[in-house]
């Protein structure tokens, strides 16, 4: 058995939603050594973070887009604990589209097929500007429309990417309504996908979110548990 570490980072001054890179009322995340007073000057330590639950690799439910939906302190741990994962690899670059054609291909050079309840992850290598945070939130790859449904069709427990954006703003794909309408967990900004095995028996991925009362996510450390 090996531990793969796909989760993205957390530090001061990284990536998020909102201005200057994206549109949206998001501010940015934040991680400060607390300043403590004598006596406990130099004696003790600790740090305020303040972010976006949507941060580094995160989980994410269908209260992001519909209200009154599942929140994440609602989901049970077993989904998201030691479930079985397909990695499709499909490396792409800057705004290029996923299709269903080359993820098809890929799985069946691997030998997997998609199950019911399974992690569906696409490796599409745009990790490699995870700390550029202009251009990983504004010229990610894409997932095809006909791709996601056809991943869906199959009934994923969660589908994740390495992207910021599993749709695109150029060239919108209109999947996520009939995601929103389902059960399916979106697993956000995963890393090092390219270090999973090819093939054999599938891994198993760990994403515990925390218990965060009423919201729509939780920044998660996501691990693949491999053979």
């Amino acid at each position: 058995m090996g531990l793969i570490d796909i989760s993205g980072p957390i530090r001061d001054g990284m990536w998020y939603y909102g201005e200057p890179y994206l549109d949206m009322p998001v501010h940015p995340v934040r991680v400060k050594e607390v300043d403590f007073p004598p006596p406990y000057t130099g004696r003790i330590y600790t740090q305020e973070l303040e972010m976006c639950v949507q941060t580094g690799s995160y989980l994410e439910t269908a209260a992001h887009a519909i209200k009154g939906r599942e929140e994440i302190d609602d989901v049970p741990l077993e989904r998201s604990w030691m479930v079985p994962a397909v990695v499709i690899h499909t490396p792409k670059g800057p705004l290029e589209k996923v299709t269903l054609a080359e993820a098809k291909a890929d799985l069946a050079a691997q030998g997997l097929t998609i199950e019911k309840g399974d992690a569906v992850l696409f490796h599409t290598g745009w990790d490699s500007a995870y700390h550029d945070p202009q251009r990983y939130l504004t010229q990610m790859p894409y997932i095809a429309g006909d791709l996601m449904h056809w991943v869906m069709d199959h009934e994923p427990g969660i589908i994740g990417c390495d992207t910021p954006r599993a749709d695109s703003p150029t060239d919108p794909q209109h999947f996520f309504e009939r995601f929103f309408s389902t059960q399916i967990l979106l697993l956000g900004c995963v890393t090092n996908l390219g270090a999973v095995p090819r093939g054999g028996p599938k891994t198993r991925l760990c994403a515990l979110p925390l218990p965060i009362d009423g919201a729509c996510a939780s920044p998660v450390r996501v691990v693949l548990v491999t053979p």
